[in-house]
This record gives C-alpha cells, sequence and structure tokens, in this order.
C-alpha cells in the first residue's frame, strides 16, 4: 500500500472541502425494503503481530526504528511484547507528520487553494488515458461515487485517496493505524510527540509535478489496480510478521513516477537518515517510527544508515 502519513491525513482533510460535491455525484441509492434486524455479528478475533522493530545505539543515545503501517483493522494487536518495551522506555515519539500540521491555517488555505474545479478544470475521467477509463469507473464504483465526484482532487493525490477509500471498506482505517495509535499512546503519558518532517512542504512538492508526469503515474495505478487491492490485506499480514521485503515491491520508480519517488523515498529517506545521524549525538531514548517501506528498498534508511557507518541492530 503506498498511503503515508500526511497523504493520508490530507485525503480525510479534503473530504471536508469535496463533501457537497461528492455527495452530488454518488450514484442515486434504491430504497431497499424494510428487514427485520439482524443480531450484531461477534467481535473479530485479534490477530496477534509482530512488527519491525532495530535500534541505534551508543553509550548515552539509543533510538528505536519502528516501521508502521498508516491503516489497520480495529483487531490487530502489536503494541505488546517488545515494540511495548520500546515504547515504555522511550523519553520521546518522533513521527513522520503530526496531525496538527494539517489542519492548521496554512495547510487550511493551501488545501481551499488547490482542490477546486478552477484549479483542475479537466474532470478526471479525461485525465486518464482512454484504456484506463472503464478501469477508473470501476474504481470509483467500488468506492462508491461516480468518476466526477474527485473532479476537483488534483490528480497527484487521486491514487492515494482511493487506496485510503478502499482499506477503509476492508475496515482498515487511519484511527488504529499505528502511527496514530502510538501518538495517542505518547500523548496520554505527557511525553513529547514530534515530526521529522512538514507534512504540508511535501504536499507542495508533489503539487509541482507537472500535470503529464502526474497523470502518468494514475494510469499506471489504475493498471495495477486489482492486482494491489488484492494484495492490500497480504502486505498488512507481512507487516504483522515482520517482513517489510514484501513492501518494497510497492514502492518503486515505476508504481510513484521518477518525480514523485524522488519526493516521497529518496529525499525523505536522506533527510531522515541525516536526522537520525544528528540525533545520535545528543543523549536520550527516542521511539522513531515511520512508514515501514522507507526500511525497505535500494534507498532504504537502513542501508543509507549502514553506509554512514551507523550500526543498525534488529530487535523484532
Amino acid at each position: 500500500m503506498r498511503v503515508t502519513k500526511f497523504l493520508m491525513t490530507a485525503a480525510l482533510a479534503t473530504s471536508l472541502f469535496l463533501a457537497p460535491h461528492a455527495a452530488n455525484s454518488k450514484a442515486p441509492a434504491k430504497r431497499a425494503p424494510a428487514r427485520a434486524a439482524k443480531a450484531v455479528a461477534p467481535a473479530p478475533k485479534p490477530i496477534y503481530a509482530k512488527p519491525a522493530l532495530w535500534k541505534l545505539e551508543d553509550e548515552d543515545t539509543k533510538i528505536y526504528l519502528f516501521g508502521t503501517i498508516h491503516v489497520l483493522p480495529k483487531n490487530m494487536v502489536w503494541h505488546h511484547g517488545l515494540v511495548k518495551a520500546a515504547t515504555d522506555d522511550s523519553q520521546e515519539l518522533v513521527l513522520e507528520t503530526v496531525d496538527d500540521q494539517m489542519v492548521s491555517p496554512e495547510a487550511n488555505a493551501f488545501m481551499k487553494e488547490v482542490f477546486s474545479a478552477k484549479v483542475n478544470p479537466t474532470p478526471l475521467l479525461a485525465r486518464v488515458s482512454p484504456e484506463n477509463q472503464n478501469a477508473l469507473k470501476n474504481v470509483m464504483a467500488k468506492v462508491g461515487m461516480r468518476p466526477t465526484g474527485l473532479d476537483a482532487m488534483p490528480t497527484w493525490l487521486v491514487s492515494f485517496m482511493i487506496e485510503y477509500s478502499i482499506a477503509a471498506k476492508r475496515g482498515e482505517t487511519g484511527i488504529y493505524g499505528a502511527d496514530n495509535v502510538l501518538e495517542r499512546h505518547f500523548k496520554a503519558s505527557k511525553r513529547p510527540v514530534s515530526a521529522v518532517e512538514d507534512g504540508l512542504t511535501i504536499m507542495k512538492s508533489m503539487h509541482a509535478i507537472p500535470e503529464d508526469d502526474q497523470r502518468k503515474s494514475l494510469d499506471v495505478f489504475l493498471k495495477d489496480f486489482e492486482k494491489n487491492e488484492k494484495e492490500g490485506p497480504v502486505l498488512t499480514s507481512h507487516w504483522g510478521k515482520g517482513n517489510l521485503d514484501r513492501l518494497a515491491d510497492d514502492l518503486t520508480e515505476e508504481s510513484f513516477g521518477k518525480l514523485a519517488y524522488d519526493i516521497l523515498i529518496q529525499k525523505r529517506n536522506t533527510a531522515w537518515t541525516g536526522w537520525l545521524k544528528n540525533r545520535m549525538t545528543k543523549p536520550g531514548r527516542v521511539f522513531f517510527a515511520v512508514g515501514g517501506g522507507h526500511f525497505v528498498g535500494k534507498d532504504s534508511v537502513l542501508l543509507k544508515l549502514e553506509a554512514e557507518g551507523i550500526k543498525v541492530t534488529r530487535v523484532q
């Protein structure tokens, strides 16, 4: 799954601006005949997981590296055992993005500016190649909307919005995503929570990608959608087993497009490596939690840390 924390938050936030338009573009619902009330289905059984965890450590500094997944089912239990011990040991939490960034006046102004028909005058259906137009219609039907429902959305965000919506339909949401669970946990114990980057800056970089490149990336997403949709629950299962290598298949230049890959993966991993290297010069214990996909692949944070001569130890 390619959903990243700040884009997931952006997708949720933009629904505030798109809701009136989207509501008018939903297929008209047929009134179903009245039925007898059904018994409430039993809660799904807990799925106990052991996701990947590493650490960097010297005589006075310890940084836990945790690969998150941003949307999860309610019944996945992962904050226990070694992960729980690591969060208990940590004095502060550092995430990709904190939600406060995405509800700031500056962020609201940016979203109001770019999520409009004036900025995006071409209907979404006309932004994809003819051979993928039926695929877009089918995908939007699964989300519960007609293609016109996202006409006001920038092309670069459409695939992330669809991914989040499809995941939500199968019960995987940001509410139970690892980042949000951790943020609530640290705030409840009055420990500091901060972001390693400014999510709005990343959004602005994505918005600056030429429209032609954005459309090519959307075409690739639509072409591979059915395969990736089936793999969504599989990837969640692999995350729960600590097998992040499977995530790397979905985080490539081909799937994102070269410019988006550079913004979302390459530059961020390089910046985060620099942040971690600098943080190791200061005493303290930090729980550093970012998307699991950033710890795998040829440009991973782990490889970049090792290239800097920093030892990375696998904890779980």
